[in-house]
């Protein structure tokens, strides 16, 4: 699964969100590729990765480097509850 997503901070931003799998058990895994559209910086890459709290909700942290912008949040929480739901499902 994999989502592309523009959002502008600065600069604009596109972002290609792509799930690569469950690591740990109840961890769910997801690479960020960043690339500024006007070039003022350098692409970059991050990981991220999911979880579930006790209350039902998703939770986001960084892998790589402390950060996930709020955009990039929101679509990998929509990610989330679509790998929940065919979880699931099935």
């Amino acid at each position: 699964m994999q989502k592309v997503i523009e959002y502008e901070v600065s600069y604009d931003v596109v972002a290609t969100i792509e799930y690569t799998g469950e690591e740990n058990p109840g961890e769910y895994y997801f690479r960020i590729m960043r690339h500024w559209v006007d070039l003022v910086f350098d692409d970059d890459e991050d990981e991220a990765f999911a979880t579930v709290n006790e209350k039902g909700e998703i939770e986001i942290e960084s892998y790589l480097t402390g950060y996930v912008r709020d955009e990039e949040a929101s679509a990998i929480g929509k990610m989330m509850e679509e790998i929940l739901k065919n979880i699931t499902t099935t």
